[in-house]
């Protein structure tokens, strides 16, 4: 709740306000669960990188599905490691 209150409940790609709401992870989620290496739900719970609000945004889901089908292209075209940051 606390990215999508930082976000004042908008879109950071489409700038709407909405339903449908999730948050995105800069980092992608699976990448910190491996480089944190864990494998419970207890170290998921107490990993501070996991919970980090600064490596969210909010997003529609629409605007989610999109914006990981240009992810995927821009990786598998070299052109970036998976992090994004938004200002």
């Amino acid at each position: 709740m606390d990215v999508y209150k930082r976000d004042n409940y908008i879109c950071r790609l489409c700038k709407q306000r909405g339903q449908d709401l999730i948050v995105h992870h800069n980092k992608f989620f699976a990448e910190i669960i491996k480089n944190n290496n864990i494998k419970t739900i207890d170290e998921a719970i107490n990993c501070k990188e996991l919970w980090d609000t600064d490596n969210g945004i909010t997003l529609h889901k629409s605007c989610h599905i999109e914006l990981h089908k240009v992810l995927r292209y821009a990786s598998n075209q070299g052109v970036i490691d998976g992090v994004i940051t938004w200002n």
